[in-house]
């Protein structure tokens, strides 16, 4: 037998070995699907678009999700189309209050709640009625402490169409009466690694709602319905 055919016989895997890394991810596969349908369907007749959306009640606020900003501390197209849709809502007169949530890291002079706060403020929303919370470092801990820290039993949710399902679920999984206002589209595309990437957190985020996971305690505890420039000035 030669050196080759020694060294082909010794790389063959196993058929046992495949069988089980077939049915490992079959399975993966089947949970994470399983998890993107139930919180899809759980929430599915409370998402709107802003075109379509006729509010039936007025809500304790409109929550606005952070994301990225630029270098120069504006925001990036995706974070200035959610305030942007945010403010026309506050506008319409669906909530007179607006919790920005989102990640304010110092260390790297990254501050999401920074650029929110400054486009509101531009746009000619009340100062008193902006609520900040810097520790919104995920969907689900922005939701955790809407409920808990600033005393929300209904909001809005906007965010981008990918997003607002799991943002909803969660809001709803923890108490909040929410709806989801898909943000407007200024024009962009919304990259497949971001579907992928929702499709996966809708499973840890459905476990995570489903057991009211605590959040690592941050801040203090404010009433939505108060003066939201107090957040300000607590945090800045």
């Amino acid at each position: 037998m030669s050196k080759d055919s020694k060294t082909k016989k010794s790389l063959k895997i196993p058929k046992t070995v495949i069988k089980i890394a077939v049915a490992v991810i079959a399975a993966v596969i089947a949970v994470v699907v399983a998890a993107d349908l139930i919180v899809i369907l759980s929430v599915s007749g409370r998402i709107h678009s802003i075109e379509s959306y006729e509010p039936e009640r007025k809500y304790d606020c409109i929550i606005v999700l952070g994301c990225a900003v630029h270098k120069d501390k504006s925001p990036s197209s995706f974070l200035k189309d959610r305030l942007a849709t945010a403010v026309c809502l506050y506008n319409e007169g669906v909530a007179d209050k607006i919790l920005l949530s989102g990640d304010k890291n110092d260390a790297e002079e990254y501050d999401e709640v920074e650029a929110m706060y400054e486009y509101c403020i531009g746009a000619g929303v009340d100062p008193e009625d902006i609520f900040l919370d810097v520790y919104g470092y995920s969907t689900y801990e922005t939701m955790y402490r809407a409920y808990y820290y600033y005393g929300v039993r209904s909001a809005v949710v906007v965010t981008q169409g990918y997003h607002i399902y799991r943002s909803t679920y969660i809001a709803c999984g923890l108490g909040i009466d929410a709806v989801g206002v898909k943000a407007v589209n200024s024009g962009y595309v919304i990259a497949p690694h971001n579907y992928l990437r929702e499709s996966v957190a809708m499973v840890k985020d459905l476990v995570q709602t489903l057991c009211r996971t605590a959040t690592v305690p941050c801040g203090n505890v404010y009433e939505i319905t108060g003066d939201g420039s107090i957040t300000r000035a607590d945090y800045y």
